[in-house]
Parts: C-alpha cells; sequence; structure tokens
C-alpha cells in the first residue's frame, strides 16, 4: 500500500525502494534469521509405572538429549497405577527425535510417549 501511494503521489524512486526493500525483508523472514525461531521445542508427555522413581528415571535421557527440560506436571493415571509426565523440552540440534523416543521407550517399559512441537489441548497437555 505505501508502495502504490508513493508511486501515486509522483514519488516513483521512493516506491522502488521501499519495493526492494520490503521485498529483502520478506525473504529475510522467511529464509533467514526467524527460519528457527521456536522449532527446537517441544511438548512431551511420558507414561510410566508408578513403581519408579519419576523424579531420576529419566534425568540421564534428557540431559543427553536436550538442552533444557522442564517438568510442567505430574499427574496419575489408570486408577493411580501409572504416572504422567509432562515437559517441555529444548531438543540438541545434533540429537535425532527418533533416537530420542527410542531411549525414552526402553526406559518406561514401552508405554506411551508425545511428543509435539506446541501444546494441544485436545492432547490434555
Amino acid at each position: 500500500m505505501a508502495v502504490g501511494l508513493a508511486c501515486g503521489i509522483g514519488y516513483i524512486a521512493l516506491g522502488g525502494i521501499l519495493a526492494v526493500s520490503l521485498s529483502l525483508l520478506s525473504i529475510l523472514f522467511q529464509n533467514g534469521i526467524f527460519q528457527n525461531w521456536g522449532k527446537k521445542d517441544r511438548y512431551l508427555k511420558i507414561t510410566m509405572p508408578e513403581n519408579l522413581d519419576y523424579e531420576e528415571v529419566f534425568q540421564d535421557i534428557l540431559k543427553e538429549y536436550t538442552e533444557v527440560s522442564d517438568l510442567l506436571q505430574v499427574k496419575t493415571v489408570n486408577l493411580g497405577s501409572l504416572f504422567e509426565l509432562q515437559y517441555k523440552v529444548q531438543l540438541k540440534s545434533d540429537k535425532k527425535e527418533k533416537d530420542f523416543l527410542d531411549a525414552l521407550r526402553v526406559r518406561n517399559g514401552n508405554l506411551e510417549l508425545y511428543l509435539a512441537r506446541s501444546m494441544d489441548e485436545r492432547a490434555s497437555l
């Protein structure tokens, strides 16, 4: 709109400068500095047996695969026989999600895991 207004009142050079600068800014936003913004942040939900110590059992795996891991919530499910842990994690850039999930699966007895890019209300995170 600014380019059109500038050209309409006779400032063609200003319109051209605005068009080029806005195009470059758009390219930067799409492919440049903001491309990986928030892509490493994940929400993790782990279901585990009640006989494991939920405070310590996953700490070594989380240290290996994540930069930051915050335990958000612990709740019991399945009539108290299982714990459900909910974390907000930031994955390390050189680690793969599948390897991370495989390590967690081995530790929690192959019970349900949930890893998402954003908090999904339908998943009750």
